[in-house]
């Protein structure tokens, strides 16, 4: 989600950047951002927290270096 500036104060509308190996995408009429700030607020919160992600990345570590 990009959001910039605009003149007098007043904010541009939001807009989506995405990208992969192969792909870009750059949208910015509100029907897109909506979808993509819903889709991102539901993907963050299926995430863990910073403790618990150190923790998963050291068991699948251990894991790898005992296999």
């Amino acid at each position: 989600m990009l959001a910039f500036p605009g003149a007098g104060g007043v904010a541009e509308p939001e807009s989506v950047y995405s990208e992969n190996a192969v792909f870009f995408m750059l949208g910015d009429s509100n029907d897109e951002a909506s979808r993509f700030q819903r889709i991102y607020d539901q993907v963050w919160s299926m995430t863990v927290d910073a403790e618990a992600s150190i923790d998963m990345i050291r068991r699948a570590q251990a894991q790898l270096t005992t296999e």
